[in-house]
């Protein structure tokens, strides 16, 4: 049930969960939209995976292996990796480091509002 969960988000979860709190994601291009929307006012962090095949186990590439947690969308944790953060309401950009989203990247929500957020990498 959980890594079920973890596909519809694409392990992107937002962190403190709160009740009433929707979230979705899918691919979009060479990243992923994501969908946030709650009944109540939500003001946390939206955090993102990291490529744990590489950083965590030492695989050059992504093999599937019993027991383990897929990966869906990763950004890359250190600083000199940037990403492209497009608000699609208010049509804004934002380029941050991977790290800061793997950290978080803040999210307040309005009760009722959806937030639309698509992230993707920047390919220099």
């Amino acid at each position: 049930m959980l890594i079920h969960t973890m596909l519809h988000t694409r392990n992107a979860p937002a962190r403190p969960r709160q009740q009433g709190l929707e979230l979705g994601a899918a691919p979009w291009g060479d990243g992923i939209a994501v969908l946030l929307k709650c009944d109540a006012a939500y003001e946390r962090r939206l955090q993102f995976d990291v490529p744990r095949h590489r950083l965590t186990f030492g695989f050059d590439q992504d093999w599937p292996r019993m027991n383990a947690v897929p990966e869906w969308f990763t950004v890359e944790s250190d600083e000199s990796h940037r990403d492209e953060v497009r608000d699609a309401d208010a049509a804004t950009v934002q380029v941050v480091p991977g790290k800061s989203l793997h950290d978080g990247l803040p999210v307040r929500l309005e009760a009722g509002k959806p937030l639309r957020r698509v992230v993707r990498p920047v390919v220099e």
